[in-house]
């Protein structure tokens, strides 16, 4: 038998749905049901929450459960971002199907949504977010600043717009002198921390070592001892 579910207990649950509808109660009742949750209030509180900025998109929305209230939360992916940055006019999912997304995004757009995807990033700095993102175009179809993405990417790594990108953005470039500035005094934390380490690690040998000669001259004893009742 299971064990019984803690009201109190904080669980965060993942759906996807279509901003601003309210999605079937049979999809949402599996995954919400067994945490005291009615799926229709749910569904309702959903639409009402993404219809604003997100009618007629795809998202993400979390749910964090706790004494059977829900607190709703989107959590956008790079496309529905893109997708949102075309400022496309709203259609009717079921009566237009397959939509092409061929509009255009500038490269500011794109620097806005790097940011926001920022933390869920793979990439060491935020040119590798930006060429993420660019890449996330690619997929939607879409050009940015007229150009095809793919031909911003290349210019990026050519270092073509990396000016243009840190520029006025609060972002320190690789190489710049409070880029080194910063990497220096990270290096030194590091290797603090790692002396403290080391020192630990030789305390530790030591206390090691006494036990093993501990356990050597009791063994020696227990030999002695064990000889001269034999004998």
């Amino acid at each position: 038998m299971p064990p019984k579910f803690d009201p109190s207990q904080v669980v965060d649950v993942y759906v996807r749905v279509t901003g601003g509808e309210v999605g079937a109660a049979s999809s949402l009742a599996p995954k919400i049901g067994p945490l005291g949750l009615s799926p229709k209030k749910i569904g309702e509180d959903i639409a009402k929450e993404t219809a604003k900025d997100w009618k007629g998109l795809r998202v993400t929305v979390k749910l964090t459960v706790q004494n059977r209230q829900a607190k709703v939360a989107v959590v956008p992916s790079a496309a529905a971002l893109v997708i949102k940055a075309l400022k496309e006019p709203e259609r009717d999912r079921k009566k237009t199907k397959n939509i092409k997304h061929t509009g255009n995004i500038s490269l500011d757009d794109v620097v806005e949504i790097a940011k926001v995807m920022r933390p869920r990033s793979m990439a060491k700095e935020l040119t590798g977010t930006v060429k993420e993102i660019l890449g996330t175009c690619v997929s939607v179809g879409c050009t940015v600043d007229g150009k095809n993405p793919k031909d911003l990417q290349q210019e990026i790594a050519d270092g073509d717009v990396e000016n243009y990108l840190f520029q006025g953005r609060g972002v320190h470039r690789e190489g710049s002198s409070l880029a080194r500035s910063e990497n220096h005094d990270a290096l030194g934390e590091w290797l603090a921390q790692k002396a403290q380490t080391m020192q630990r690690m030789e305390m530790w040998k030591d206390q090691v070592y006494e036990v093993l000669q501990s356990g050597r001259a009791w063994l020696s004893l227990v030999r002695s001892e064990r000889a001269k009742h034999l004998g």
